[in-house]
């Protein structure tokens, strides 16, 4: 019985001794609290904070950090387990998840019997780590004490081995990624003038394109002379280009304000929307290099991914051959005595091409 009872509930991250529960690093969270079956569990209020100290179990946190959980799509009032629903997320909240800080949970519990039963969990991996901080409800916390920074002045704070009422931890999508291109060789020393970029940022038809019509590709492309990129500009002074921008041409010079040289290279920055819960889906980017004809022209390039990895390779345009069996057959005309005569010779071939990619 936790009734009247402020819990601050440690989540330890990487950096912590006994930490490397945080999986995954997020631009948002939501927390899970848990009552026990058939009995009552009321919260009235609770924050997230980082921990003041990122390597030792510690109960007070970084002064500024708090951020309020809210149940019911904002709603201010506590929230009731009532004993059959047993658990209960929270709103999404707009809190970055970093996986080598610790955080802490703070929440009040309702100090009216029988309100006070959060499930309860004993701390594993050691059985002697600290796993909450709680005020007794002899204290008569408020919610003040719950954004108070320092708990560690106080003498009526216990430790225990137990983890109460907060389950889990789950964050949402990064705030944004980038994926940076290999190095493209346009064989060409001297390129024309009037390169073109097709950049094709599609977002995912149901998740964002549909239903959000938030978060964003930025896309920028550099060239060089040399082949490592060593005498390309840094991505953090060229400009971005907010997509999708297909079907319009986006000329090199004048958007990305970038020279013409032999390699290109570009990077897309991923952004989530402002909830973190969607993100854009990049899937391609095209960018043309007009070049001097050629006899035939074989090029690929083979990209692969956690769930994609299909590719072919195209001569000409035209699919390349398995194999192929030639029938040849030579004939002359010959003048005899009764006329014209037809000799023949026949030859039956199979050859594998050159073109096989064996």
């Amino acid at each position: 019985e936790m009734a009247g009872c402020a819990i601050r509930v440690l989540m330890r991250g990487d950096t912590m001794t006994n930490g490397y529960w945080i999986k995954s690093e997020g631009g948002a969270c939501a927390v899970n609290f848990h009552g026990i079956p058939g009995k009552k569990f009321q919260i009235e209020d609770a924050f997230i904070a980082e921990c003041a100290d990122s390597i030792n179990s510690s109960m007070d946190i970084l002064p500024g950090s708090q951020a309020r959980l809210t149940f019911n799509l904002g709603a201010t009032d506590y929230y009731s387990l009532d004993g059959t629903e047993t658990n209960q997320w929270t709103d999404s909240t707009n809190y970055p998840i970093d996986s080598t800080k610790t955080y802490v949970i703070s929440y009040l519990v309702r100090s009216v019997a029988p309100f006070g039963n959060p499930c309860k969990w004993q701390e594993t991996q050691p059985s002697s780590a600290i796993g909450s901080y709680f005020i007794p409800l002899a204290s008569a916390p408020t919610d003040l004490d719950l954004v108070d920074p320092t708990w560690s002045d106080r003498g009526d704070v216990i430790s225990t081995n137990a983890v109460f009422g907060v389950e889990s931890l789950y964050t949402l999508y990064p705030t944004n990624g980038f994926y940076t291109s290999g190095i493209y060789d346009t064989t060409m020393a001297l390129p024309e003038e009037g390169r073109r970029c097709r950049g094709v940022a599609q977002a995912h038809e149901v998740d964002l394109r549909a239903r959000r019509n938030n978060g964003a590709v930025r896309m920028k492309v550099r060239t060089a002379n040399n082949s490592d990129m060593s005498d390309a500009p840094a991505w953090s002074n060229l400009t971005s280009l907010v997509g999708p921008f297909n079907p319009d041409w986006a000329s090199l010079e004048t958007v990305f304000g970038v020279d013409m040289e032999r390699y290109v290279q570009f990077q897309a920055e991923l952004v989530a929307d402002d909830t973190c819960e969607f993100t854009p889906l990049l899937k391609d980017v095209t960018i043309t290099w007009p070049g001097a004809t050629t006899l035939v022209d074989i090029s690929a390039t083979l990209t692969k991914g956690p769930d994609y990895g299909i590719f072919t390779l195209t001569v000409d345009n035209e699919d390349l051959k398995s194999g192929m069996i030639i029938d040849l057959e030579i004939y002359r005309d010959i003048l005899g005595m009764k006329g014209m005569r037809r000799v023949t010779s026949g030859l039956t071939a199979e050859v594998e091409p050159r073109n096989t990619g064996r």
